[in-house]
């Protein structure tokens, strides 16, 4: 049966919508924020950085 999927459309858009939400108020933090209190740093401070956006995106994606 053709859309008997279990994620619907809404589901889809609601999680893109909430993952871009996220990755926009990255980007607003990258432009007019400070790092004072956020070591990106080093190498070291993005790559864990980047792990823990992944994990986050990623839970957004499949819980919503």
């Amino acid at each position: 049966m053709a859309g008997s999927g279990a994620y619907s459309f809404t589901d889809n858009v609601l999680s893109m919508i909430v993952g871009l939400v996220i990755i926009a108020a990255l980007e607003l933090n990258a432009i007019f924020g400070k790092v004072d209190y956020i070591k990106i740093t080093t190498v070291n401070g993005v790559i864990h950085g980047g792990i823990i956006l992944t994990i986050v995106l990623y839970l957004v994606a499949d819980l919503l």
